[in-house]
């Protein structure tokens, strides 16, 4: 088995995750729901592999007011 290692880091509140995955392989989807806004880089390594995307998430929230 191999060591993939998964971080998770935002630009404002530093790495939110940092783990270890034991597996040959990793395919996982990664749930931002609870994520708070703002920039993130998700980075894999395994061995001198490394994967780095770059996720923004902005909520947008809207209103609607009625007066009569």
């Amino acid at each position: 088995q191999k060591k993939i290692g998964l971080q998770i880091f935002h630009k404002e509140l530093g790495t939110v995750v940092d783990t270890i995955i034991n597996s040959n392989s990793f395919n996982r989807r990664y749930n931002f729901e609870q994520a708070d806004d703002g920039s993130y880089v998700v980075t894999l390594t395994c061995g001198k592999e490394k994967i780095i995307r770059r996720v923004e998430i902005n909520t947008v929230t809207t209103r609607s007011v009625v007066v009569e």
